[in-house]
């Protein structure tokens, strides 16, 4: 995120008054983001990452790796679509996109939950609520940010959740060649 684009987009965000005027967005991203992740998937380097403790994985770190090796298979069989840095203009698009990726991975990641995962795993991970931490974090750093954030897990979600209703995983898989170019398609599927 170089520190010239970061200005850029505060004063246009404090201009819109989405976040205080005098936040520094590129500080507050790296850390709310970096409080959040647990894993990654890196498309150029096929590195895939689950941070944790060596040994056995706990069942937060499971459905992680559950759902970065979705990422990593999808795309050595399907390629994602995704440019990063998108180009100036694709920024929507590119979040489409990534709405798309997102929320395969996610669906993929809460079937093997819900499969895979004992009662009680799934009971102390407490998927479904967060933390004192993260609701901490998450009461900090301003709504727009937060749903921007989201964005591609929680909407990605329904949206795939959408296709495969319809047309079960070939549906999901046939996205991939044609991708939602706006994130209006992840919202409004039926438009």
């Amino acid at each position: 995120y170089p520190d010239q684009e970061a200005e850029e987009d505060e004063r246009a965000l404090a201009l819109l008054g989405a976040i205080p005027p005098d936040m520094d967005l590129k500080a507050t991203l790296s850390g709310f983001v970096g409080e959040q992740v647990t894993g990654f998937y890196d498309p150029e380097t096929g590195d895939l990452v689950v941070m944790g403790s060596p040994g056995e994985l706990d069942p937060v770190e499971k459905v992680t790796l559950a759902h970065e090796l979705d990422h990593a298979l999808t795309d050595q069989v399907l390629g994602i679509p995704l440019e990063e840095p998108p180009a100036p203009g694709e920024e929507d698009s590119a979040l489409a996109v990534r709405a798309l990726a997102e929320g395969d991975a996610t669906l993929a990641m809460s079937i093997f939950a819900s499969r895979a995962l004992s009662y009680e795993e799934q009971l102390s991970a407490n998927f479904s609520a967060p933390d004192e931490g993260s609701i901490e974090e998450l009461t900090r750093v301003p709504h727009y940010i937060v749903r921007t954030m989201l964005f591609p897990y929680l909407e990605g979600l329904l949206f795939v959740c959408g296709l495969q209703v319809e047309g079960g995983w070939e549906a999901v898989d046939a996205a991939y060649d044609d991708p939602p170019t706006t994130t209006a398609q992840i919202l409004f599927p039926e438009r």
